[in-house]
């Protein structure tokens, strides 16, 4: 089928024969998805007494996994193909320094061979390491000791 607009072509329509027409669409059952059901959630919470509730004036103790609050270091690493002016950029676009911080971060860089430019949350590192791999440079992530 080709359409005109005004005596121009506009475009050509392909109708297969195999597949069904825009008439039969509604009659065509939708598929189904089936959901996982949710798990069962235990009625009441183990803390003390019986019925599953703290004693009024118990302290109840929660376990902090020490594990979760530590911080991790984002380390740029240096290499010989990226110029001290596009590392400065990168390190001023994706953490947000001032020129002063990033060109600082860039020397220690290039006179040590690493710098560490942000102590982090793990997540949040993995970002940066992924982000600084997809600007070219060398990054890793360390617990912060």
């Amino acid at each position: 089928m080709r359409w005109r607009c005004g005596g121009r072509f506009v475009g050509v329509m392909r109708i297969s024969t195999s597949s069904p027409r825009a008439t039969d669409l509604h009659l065509q059952r939708p598929a189904t998805v089936e959901t996982p059901q949710a798990e069962a959630v235990p009625a009441r919470i183990m803390a003390g007494s019986p019925g599953g509730a703290p004693e009024e004036g118990a302290a109840v103790d929660v376990a902090v996994d020490e594990r979760l609050d530590r911080m991790w270091n984002v380390i740029i690493w240096n290499d010989p193909i990226n110029l001290m002016t596009y590392v400065t950029y990168v390190i001023q676009r994706l953490f947000g320094y001032p020129l002063e911080k990033a060109t600082k971060l860039m020397l220690e860089v290039h006179k040590d061979g690493k710098s560490l430019v942000a102590s982090v949350p793990r997540e949040k590192g993995e970002h940066y390491v992924g982000r600084l791999h997809g600007f070219g440079l060398q990054a890793t992530l360390e617990k912060n000791s």
